[in-house]
């Protein structure tokens, strides 16, 4: 976008010996408008990257396992569990809104993978990860709407 305003620009300025001067000062407030609009829209990626940076959430998941959960077996699903609800249940007091958001996406995810191997695990795993089901719930209702309330203006 900024080397097609560039080119733009250059060509414009090209020509103004042939503008009148109702069309050069129309240029010269269109170009004010475009560097400020520029500027606020570079603050507010800058803002929104710094939010993104700080409200990333680190060590959510095992070591190993990525974000899409494609690694997730019966082998490891309850450790990936076991693992997410503590990690929650040690943050629960500094999660963000939108770090709670990252962690709904996560538990909807690792939901899905459940449901794919599910067939292959044994009743008393189905009921750790049942329990670590209703530790998250509990943890979730309690300290998920204090993070909402605390969201900031900018944040919504």
């Amino acid at each position: 976008m900024d080397k097609e305003y560039n080119d733009r620009k250059i060509l414009a300025e090209n020509s103004m010996d042939e503008w009148t001067v109702e069309m050069k000062a129309e240029f010269l407030e269109l170009q004010s408008d475009w560097e400020s609009f520029h500027e606020d829209h570079s603050a507010e990626k800058a803002r929104r990257d710094e939010i993104l940076k700080t409200d990333k959430i680190n060590n959510v998941l095992p070591e190993g396992i990525d974000e899409g959960l494609s690694n997730v077996n019966g082998k490891n699903i309850l450790e990936v569990y076991r693992h997410l609800v503590t990690y929650v249940e040690q943050h629960r007091k500094e999660l963000t809104h939108e770090q709670w958001r990252q962690i709904e996406l996560l538990w909807e995810r690792l939901g899905k993978r459940l449901t794919h191997v599910k067939k292959n695990l044994s009743g008393s795993v189905m009921a750790a990860i049942d329990e670590q089901k209703i530790r998250y719930d509990v943890i979730k209702a309690m300290d998920k709407p204090v993070a909402t309330m605390e969201e900031t203006p900018a944040e919504k």
